[in-house]
C-alpha cells in the first residue's frame, strides 16, 4: 500500500477530529440525560412554584426574615427543655430530621454555599422556590459538563494522537463511574452539598490547569482559591483538597523565571490565598454569627440519637476498615438486574455507626487499575501534564484520608474522593496509549479494546449500583425497573431456559424435632442482608406451632395454630415473591400487572395439603442464589436453624395465570382477595368506554365474607348479599356481561346480552337484569378500570391464579327444536314473554305471569283466540331456576306442512307444571324469539324481566 499523501493529512486529521466530537457529543448528551433521568426517577420536571419545604429553601426564607436559622417554628417544649436531646431521644417525631439546635432555632450542619449561589438567587430572580432536585441537577450537570471540558482540553493539549477510545472511554470514567450516579439516586437533605462540593473541586481543576498554560495567571489562580473556598463552604471536609493548589503554586512559580524563587512562590500563593482566604472569612463569620464559634458547623448541637458533641467522628483506627469497604469489599451478587446486592455484614470496629449502601471500587471500577501506570508520567518533562497529575495527587491523598477516618460509610461520601483516583488512572492510561510510534498498531488495538472494556463495566456497573440504592429505582419508577431488567435480564432467562431452571414455588417436607432450639425458626430465607424476606415456624409448644411470612416493614402473614405431631413427615409448598423471577424478567413478557402481582405480591402457605397462611404481602427482589432453607446464615431475624429435618427439597415452577381472554364470551377468573376489608372495589370484567359501559366487581367486605358489584357506567350501581368467602380463600367466578357478547339486536337470543351474571363454582349466585344499552365501539378489559369509573379502584389488588374466556351460544341454531332449556334468575313484573314464534298476525307466545307471593303462572297466546294459562307454581326468584320448554310451532319450524296437534310442555327444575293441547301456526327457521315479544302481542310486554342465565336448543 502506499503511503498517504501529505496533501491529504489535513482531510485525514479532519475526519478524525469530526469522529471524536461526534463520540464527545454522544457521551455529554447520554450522561446528561441518563444523570436528569436518575435525580428525577422518570421524565418529569417538578412544577416550579409550589412552596418548597426543603431545609435549603427553608434556609432561603430564614435570610430572607434577617435569621440565619431556618423557617421552621420550634416546639416550645424543645425550647424550654434542659436537655433538648434527651427529649429529642425520647419524642423523635417533635423535630425534623438531622437539624441542629442552638438557642430555640434550628440550623443545618450542612454546608450553606448551595443556598447562597443558586437557591437564594434563583428565589430573588424567579419570585418562588427552586426544587431541590433541579438545584442538585445544576451542580450535578454543571460538574459533568465542565469535567466533559476540562478532559476534552487535556487530551487534545497533551496527549494529541489519542483515540476516540480515549476521549470517550475517559469521559465517561471521570464523569459517570465515580460515585456520581448514586449520588444522583436519592436527592435529599445530604445530597445538594455533596453535589456542590463535587462541583466546585473540578472547578478548581479546570482553573489550574488552565494556570498551568502560563497566561492570565491572577484571573487563574484566584479562580482556584475561590473554587477551593465554596467547595470547603458546601462540604467542610474538602477544604484538605487544598494540598492539590501546593504543586499549583509550586508550578506557576517555577515557570516565571523572571522573579527569584521565594518572590514568585509568594506571588502565586497570594494570588490564590487571598480569594482563598476571602471566602473562608465569610464562612467563620457565618458559623460565629449563628453558634458564637467561627469553627463550629453545627454538630455539636445535632438533635441526634446520642449526643454529638461527646463523640468522636473521625478516627485513625477507622481507616483499615473504610478502606477495605470502599476498595476491597465486593457486593453479594445476584442473578438478576440491578445485579449488586449490599455487602455481607461485616463485624464493626468499635465506635463505628455503620455503613449503606459501600462497595470496593478496585472490583467495581476497574478502570481505575490503569493508575498502576501513572508513575510513569514522572519520567515525562515538568510540563503541565507532570503538575496537572500532582494536583491531582494531591487533592486525593488529602481527601481519601478524610472521609476513611470517619465513622460512617456510604455511597455519597466517595464522589469527596474517589474521582480523583479516576482521574489519575485515566491519566496513567493516556500515557500507555501514547505517541503512535510507541507502540506496534496491533498491540495498540488490543490495549484501546481493554480500556474500553474497563471504562463500559466500570460504567455499568456504576449504573447497578445506582439502581439498588435504597430500593428507590424499583419503589418510585417500578415500570421502568422492569423495563430495564427485562433487557438486562434477557442472558439470565436464555441460561434458565437452556438449563431447565424452575423458580416460584418451593415443596418440601418437614419433619418437627421433640425439642425446638429457638421460639421461632426459619424455614425459607430469601435475599441479602436489608433485603430479606423470612418463612418460619413459630413455636407455642412442641406440638403446635404457626407457619408465617414477614416482610421487613410489614406485619406478618401468620397461620393460627396448628397442631403437629413430632416426627412426622409433613409437606409444604411455600410460595412469595422473592422466590419468583423480578418484574423485568422476560419470563413475565406480556402479562397484565395483575397477572404478575399474582406471583411477586403474595405470601401463601399449604401444609399438609391444607392453606394455612395467603395473603397480600410486599417482597425483597432475591437471586435464587440467596435462598436458603431451614437455616439463615445473616442476622438470624427469625431464628438461626430449623431444629427438625427438612427434605424433598425442590422447586414447582409456575404458568401464565390468563390464557387468551379476547375471544368474546363469559369470563373464568380464579382468584383471591387480601384478607383486609376494603373500601373500594376492584374491577374483574368491563365492557365499553368512558361514559357508557358495564363492569363486574368484587369487594371483600372482612375476613369472611365479601359481595358482588355491577355498576352500569352512569345508570347506577348494585351489590349482592354478602357472599361466604371460600375456606382456602380462592374461589372460581364465571361472569356474563350480556353487552359483551357478539348478539345481534335482532337476533333469537338477543335478551342474553341484557343480562349481568356470576357463577361461583359453577352456580350462579348473583344477577342482575340490565336496562341501558352499551353504546357501540366499547371493549373488553379484564382486571383494569379503562372507563375511568370512579366506584372502582384503577386495578385488580389480589391475587390471580387463572383466567380465560368460556364461549357463549350466541346464535340460534336455525332448526326444529324439540325442547328448549331456559335457566332464568330473579323475576319480572305483570305479564312478560318466555318464548315467541311467528309473525304479526300469525304468531304464538309463550309467557309468565308473576304472582304474589312467589308465585307464577304460565299463558300461552294463539293468535286470535283467548288466552291460556297454566295453574299458578311456586317461583324462588332467590335462584336460578330452569325451565324445560316444548312448543309444537318450535319442534315444526320451517315446516311447510303443519303435523296434525301438538302440546305445550313446561317442566320447573324437573317437575312438570304444564301440559295442555294448543293449536299452533308454522313459523319459519328465522321467526323466534327468546324471552322478547317482537310481533306485537297484546297478551304480554315486549321483554322478560327476568335475567336469561342460559339458552339450550335440545333437537
Amino acid at each position: 500500500m502506499t503511503e498517504p499523501s501529505r496533501s491529504d493529512e489535513p482531510e485525514r486529521v479532519a475526519r478524525i477530529r469530526f469522529w471524536q466530537n461526534l463520540a464527545i457529543l454522544a457521551v455529554v448528551a447520554a450522561g446528561s440525560a441518563v444523570l436528569v433521568w436518575t435525580a428525577l426517577g422518570r421524565w418529569q420536571l417538578p412544577r416550579l412554584g409550589p412552596k418548597q419545604y426543603d431545609y435549603y429553601n427553608l434556609l432561603v426564607s430564614g435570610f430572607r426574615k434577617g435569621s440565619l436559622a431556618l423557617d421552621i417554628e420550634v416546639p416550645q417544649a424543645l425550647k424550654d427543655a434542659k436537655d433538648p436531646i434527651a427529649l429529642f431521644k425520647a419524642l423523635p417525631d417533635i423535630a425534623p430530621h438531622d437539624l441542629s439546635l442552638y438557642k430555640g432555632h434550628y440550623y443545618t450542619y450542612y454546608g450553606v454555599v448551595p443556598v447562597v449561589v443558586l437557591f437564594w438567587p434563583f428565589r430573588a430572580v424567579a419570585g418562588c422556590d427552586l426544587p431541590l432536585v433541579l438545584g442538585a441537577l445544576v451542580f450535578c450537570l454543571g460538574a459533568f459538563w465542565l469535567t466533559a471540558w476540562l478532559w476534552v482540553r487535556l487530551v487534545r493539549d497533551l496527549f494529541p494522537n489519542s483515540g476516540v477510545v480515549t476521549l470517550a472511554g475517559g469521559l465517561a470514567v471521570v464523569g459517570l463511574a465515580a460515585g456520581q450516579w448514586v449520588l444522583v439516586r436519592r436527592i435529599s437533605i445530604w445530597e445538594p452539598s455533596l453535589i456542590a462540593g463535587h462541583f466546585f473541586l473540578i472547578a478548581m481543576l479546570a482553573a489550574s490547569f488552565q494556570a498551568l498554560k502560563g497566561r492570565n495567571l491572577p484571573v487563574w489562580l484566584g479562580l482556584a482559591g475561590v473554587s477551593l473556598g465554596l467547595a470547603a463552604g458546601s462540604r467542610p471536609t474538602l477544604v484538605v483538597a487544598g494540598l492539590g493548589l501546593v504543586p499549583l503554586v509550586v508550578a506557576v512559580a517555577a515557570a516565571t523565571p523572571k522573579l527569584g524563587r521565594w518572590r514568585r512562590i509568594f506571588n502565586a500563593a497570594l494570588w490564590v490565598g487571598i480569594p482563598l482566604a476571602a471566602v473562608g472569612a465569610l464562612l467563620l463569620y457565618y458559623n460565629w454569627a449563628r453558634f458564637g464559634n467561627p469553627l463550629e458547623l453545627g454538630l455539636n448541637h445535632q438533635l441526634s440519637s446520642w449526643n454529638e458533641a461527646k463523640k468522636s467522628h473521625f478516627r485513625p483506627a477507622f481507616m483499615g476498615f473504610n478502606f477495605y469497604l470502599y476498595f476491597l469489599v465486593s457486593p453479594q451478587w445476584g442473578r438478576y438486574f440491578p445485579f449488586v446486592h449490599p455487602i455481607a455484614m461485616p463485624h464493626l470496629p468499635s465506635g463505628y455507626y455503620g455503613y449503606e449502601y459501600v462497595y470496593g471500587a478496585l472490583l467495581l471500577c476497574p478502570a481505575l487499575w490503569w493508575g498502576i501506570f501513572t508513575w510513569r508520567i514522572v519520567l515525562v518533562p515538568r510540563g503541565p501534564l507532570f503538575w496537572f497529575a500532582a494536583i491531582l495527587l494531591g487533592v486525593a491523598l488529602a481527601t481519601t484520608p478524610v472521609i476513611l477516618s470517619f465513622d460512617t460509610s456510604a455511597a455519597r461520601y466517595a464522589c469527596d474522593f474517589i474521582p480523583w483516583w479516576t482521574w489519575l488512572a485515566v491519566l496513567g492510561w493516556c500515557v500507555v496509549e501514547g505517541p503512535p510510534a510507541s507502540l506496534k498498531k496491533m498491540r495498540r488495538t488490543w490495549l484501546r479494546a481493554t480500556f474500553a472494556a474497563t471504562a463500559l463495566v466500570s460504567c455499568a456497573t456504576a449504573f447497578f449500583c445506582s439502581a439498588d440504592l435504597h430500593g428507590i429505582l424499583e419503589r418510585e419508577n417500578p415500570e421502568a425497573f422492569a423495563q430495564i431488567g427485562r433487557i438486562f435480564n434477557q442472558p439470565t432467562a436464555l441460561w434458565e431456559r437452556i438449563s431447565g431452571f424452575k423458580s416460584g414455588t418451593v415443596a418440601m417436607d418437614l419433619v418437627f424435632a421433640p425439642k425446638p432450639i429457638e421460639s421461632v425458626e426459619p424455614l425459607v430465607v430469601t435475599g441479602v442482608e436489608y433485603q430479606r424476606d423470612y418463612v418460619y415456624v413459630y413455636y407455642q409448644s412442641a406440638h403446635v406451632v404457626r407457619l408465617g411470612y414477614l416482610h421487613p416493614g410489614e406485619a406478618p402473614a401468620e397461620s393460627a395454630d396448628i397442631n403437629v405431631i413430632p416426627g412426622k413427615v409433613y409437606h409444604v409448598e411455600i410460595s412469595c415473591g422473592s422466590l419468583f423471577p423480578p418484574e423485568g424478567h422476560p419470563a413475565f413478557k406480556g402479562m397484565q400487572a395483575t397477572e404478575i402481582a399474582a406471583f411477586k405480591r403474595w405470601a401463601r402457605i399449604i401444609f399438609d395439603g391444607r392453606v394455612v397462611v395467603s395473603d397480600g404481602r410486599g417482597q425483597n427482589e432475591a437471586s435464587p442464589g440467596t435462598v436458603q432453607i431451614g437455616h439463615d446464615d445473616g442476622i438470624g431475624y427469625c431464628g438461626r436453624s430449623f431444629a427438625g429435618s427438612i427434605t424433598n427439597i425442590r422447586r414447582l415452577g409456575w404458568t401464565k395465570p390468563a390464557d387468551e381472554t379476547d375471544l368474546g364470551g363469559d369470563l373464568f377468573v380464579k382468584l383471591e382477595l387480601q384478607k383486609a376489608p376494603s373500601a373500594t372495589i376492584l374491577p374483574i370484567f368491563e365492557f365499553g368506554k368512558p361514559g357508557s359501559a358495564d363492569i363486574a366487581g368484587i369487594r371483600r367486605l372482612d375476613g369472611k365474607t365479601e359481595e358482588l358489584v355491577y355498576e352500569s357506567f352512569g345508570t347506577g350501581l348494585w351489590r349482592s348479599a354478602p357472599l361466604s368467602v371460600p375456606e382456602d380463600g380462592e374461589q372460581d367466578l364465571r361472569i356474563r356481561l350480556g353487552s359483551s357478547l357478539p348478539i345481534a339486536a335482532d337476533s333469537a337470543l338477543s335478551i342474553i346480552s341484557k343480562s349481568v351474571v356470576f357463577w361461583r363454582d359453577g352456580k350462579p349466585v348473583w344477577w342482575h337484569r340490565s336496562t341501558a344499552a352499551v353504546k357501540a365501539g366499547g371493549q373488553s378489559s379484564f382486571l383494569r378500570n379503562e372507563v375511568q369509573s370512579t366506584a372502582m379502584a384503577k386495578a385488580f389488588e389480589g391475587r390471580l391464579v387463572a383466567m380465560h374466556c368460556i364461549p357463549v351460544i350466541s346464535q340460534w341454531k336455525p332448526v326444529a327444536t324439540g325442547h328448549l332449556l331456559l335457566v332464568l334468575g330473579g323475576r319480572g313484573n305483570g305479564v312478560e314473554p318466555i318464548v315467541t314464534t311467528g309473525r304479526t298476525g300469525k304468531a304464538d307466545v309463550l309467557g309468565i305471569e308473576w304472582l304474589p307471593n312467589d308465585q307464577a303462572r304460565l299463558v300461552y297466546d294463539h293468535w286470535g283466540e283467548p288466552l291460556r294459562a297454566s295453574r299458578p307454581f311456586h317461583w324462588d326468584s332467590n335462584s336460578s331456576q330452569t325451565l324445560r320448554i316444548s312448543m309444537p310451532s318450535l319442534s315444526c319450524l320451517g315446516y311447510s306442512i303443519a303435523p296434525l296437534g301438538g302440546s305445550v310442555e313446561v317442566e320447573l327444575e324437573g317437575r312438570q307444571v304444564w301440559n295442555t293441547p294448543v293449536p299452533y301456526f308454522l313459523a319459519a327457521r328465522d321467526q323466534v324469539a327468546v324471552g322478547r315479544n317482537p310481533v306485537g302481542s297484546s297478551a304480554t310486554v315486549a321483554e322478560l324481566g327476568a335475567a336469561v342465565l342460559d339458552v339450550v336448543q335440545e333437537p
